[in-house]
């Protein structure tokens, strides 16, 4: 019988018929599937010469996709012919983000296509949308991690819509990337995205993870199927508001996470959110930041029509504050001149990936880095420096609340060093060996990390195994969660947070001899932070332990040595802005001999 069932299946996809309970009653059979441009819109570029010859140079490196319409405008045999040529060209690229090439010139070109062509297209889109989704299983693929987004980028999903109902095998493929997406990715995406935007690893994975993900994913799947999944899923365009918000008065990013890119204010996608939103406070900030392309064509992949106006508005109209409340984040500032006060203050939830534990931090920025976010990424992941102080909330403008007894050494890591350094080390004859031998003891050095009396230890790193979704995190909420935002009011005249962070310190786990969990050492921790415009703040904390005799300090982190005067402590920065598109930008305090600070 379930040979029987399978020869059904196959004949079924042979035939162009597809099953509406898997991919709805409006699907695509004919090509194309993908999104494509219109009869009218080619007309239009037919009488276009100067931009047909820039389609015509720009074809090539990364712009196949100005070949595939070039040659729908202009039927020229010899751009075909450089079509066909794909079907047996290596897809050179980042791991399988070129399936999309071949997946647009199969389905917009397919009527044109020679068969023997179509047939050896649509046989290597089955094997590469094949192993895209092998890998997703081996490696155990997370959706709150950037690995994922980047090496898979969208293949699971064109390769999959592009194939099925042409080939047999191409039910499984487009069930199991509607699993993927719709029960996968979109919950994860809600979790942390909705309810303000946001995204917990900060903008540099997001530029180059999930940022070159969503709309591709979305729009090829809507088009396909008949739906708009961004009328569906309109809390996606608070993504746009991310960078816009986080962003300092000198331009760069803020500071947190393993954010290693500080120039990055906007993302990849960004314009493609942009665009499907039709937001015009993106338009206006992509043009700021000068990311904004402008073009007849598409600048969303593979396309979208291109706007008939393009909307813009300035920042400066949106309120001067966000709560991002997916990543318990708040940023204020007095306005959004350059000259501006800024900060943050953080109290949520861990989502595994690229975090610090800094539950209940702050930042202050004014002309100059005030209380900052210190240790660097530049170091490593894996760096003594990383998983010793800058994951760490010593690191941060928090609290620590130290137990003596909170250690947790072990000497395995040392006697796995010993016996990696007497086989020879790596380049040693029994180097593999070793080398497993070094990553098990640097593993093992977890364990040994300073007492710095901060907050529990949870998420990559080898704290916990990354979650395949959010039914996995559900399972480990306990660990994840690191307090809640109880209060956030932000006025016109003033921001106020109050923060419950004794999560970040204390759960059914601590004292039980875990060193991620660690002793059970505060009892309550509530931090009330209130920001005064233009310049005013006051952070008050409600610290309690469980033993009155642990040393309790409050952590406050500057640049430059603070100073006192008449019981005061001072703080100054002088700041110069360093970053490349400065010049860009328009800012005043840029390095010349004028002005070469801020002061």
């Amino acid at each position: 019988m379930a040979a029987l069932t399978a020869v059904a299946a196959a004949a079924s996809a042979a035939t162009g018929q597809v099953d509406p309970a898997l991919v709805g009653r409006h699907y695509r059979v004919e090509h194309p599937r993908l999104p494509h441009p219109s009869e009218a819109y080619l007309a239009w570029l037919r009488r276009q010469p100067r931009l047909l010859r820039r389609l015509r140079r720009q074809r090539h490196f990364g712009n196949e996709s100005n070949l595939f319409l070039l040659y729908l405008a202009t039927r020229d045999p010899e751009l075909l012919a450089e079509i066909e040529a794909l079907a047996d060209k290596e897809m050179q690229g980042r791991w399988f983000h070129r399936v999309d090439v071949l997946a647009v010139a199969y389905d917009w070109c397919y009527r044109d296509l020679p068969p023997r062509v179509r047939q050896r297209m649509l046989r290597r889109l089955v094997e590469i949308t094949r192993s895209a989704q092998q890998y997703y299983r081996t490696i155990r693929v997370s959706p709150y991690n950037d690995v994922g987004y980047i090496r898979l980028h969208s293949a699971p999903f064109i390769g999959a819509l592009v194939v099925y109902p042409d080939a047999p095998e191409g039910e499984a493929l487009v069930r199991f990337a509607r699993h993927l997406l719709f029960e996968v990715y979109l919950p994860v995406w809600r979790q942390i995205i909705a309810g303000g935007g946001g995204w917990h690893e900060g903008i540099t994975y997001l530029r180059k993870g999930l940022g070159e993900v969503i709309v591709p994913a979305l729009a090829s799947w809507g088009h396909a199927t008949g739906r708009d999944l961004f009328r569906e899923n309109p809390w996606l365009e608070d993504l746009i508001y991310y960078p816009i918000y986080t962003t300092r008065p000198d331009f760069t990013s803020l500071r947190m996470g393993d954010d290693n890119t500080p120039e990055l204010t906007w993302f990849e996608g960004m314009q493609a959110l942009t665009t499907v939103y039709d937001n015009p406070y993106g338009r206006w900030w992509l043009r700021r930041v000068g990311q904004w392309r402008r073009g007849a064509t598409s600048r969303v992949w593979p396309w979208w029509p291109p706007p008939a106006e393009e909307r813009i508005r300035p920042v400066s109209e949106l309120p001067p504050h966000h709560y991002f409340k997916g990543i318990g984040l708040v940023t204020m500032r007095s306005d959004w001149s350059e000259d501006a006060t800024f900060a943050s203050f953080r109290v949520g939830d861990h989502f595994w990936s690229h975090q610090h534990f800094d539950s209940g931090g702050f930042t202050i920025y004014r002309r100059g880095a005030l209380a900052i976010d210190s240790g660097t990424y530049a170091a490593g992941y894996d760096s003594e420096h990383h998983l010793g102080y800058a994951m760490q909330t010593i690191a941060h403008n928090c609290i620590t609340v130290t137990d003596p007894a909170d250690t947790y050494a072990s000497g395995r890591a040392r006697w796995l060093r010993w016996g990696a350094r007497l086989l020879g080390g790596p380049r040693g004859p029994l180097g593999g060996v070793a080398a497993r031998m070094l990553r098990l003891a640097a593993r093992l050095d977890r364990h040994n990390l300073p007492n710095d009396g901060g907050e529990r230890r949870v998420g990559s790193g080898g704290y916990n195994v990354s979650p395949d979704g959010l039914d996995a995190w559900e399972r480990e909420r306990e660990d994840y969660e690191m307090g809640d935002m109880r209060v956030v009011a932000m006025r016109p005249a003033f921001v106020y947070c109050k923060g419950d962070v004794t999560a970040a310190f204390t759960n059914a786990k601590s004292g039980h001899g875990d060193y991620r969990a660690r002793t059970r050492r505060v009892r309550r921790w509530w931090r009330d932070f209130l920001y005064l415009r233009p310049d005013l703040f006051l952070v008050f904390d409600r610290v309690s332990a469980f033993d009155p005799r642990f040393a309790k300090r409050w952590l406050l982190h500057t640049i430059d040595r603070p100073r006192i005067e008449r019981g005061r402590v001072v703080v100054e920065r002088a700041e110069t802005v360093r970053h490349r598109h400065a010049w860009r930008r328009g800012l005043r305090h840029i390095v010349d001999r004028r002005r070469k600070l801020y002061r």
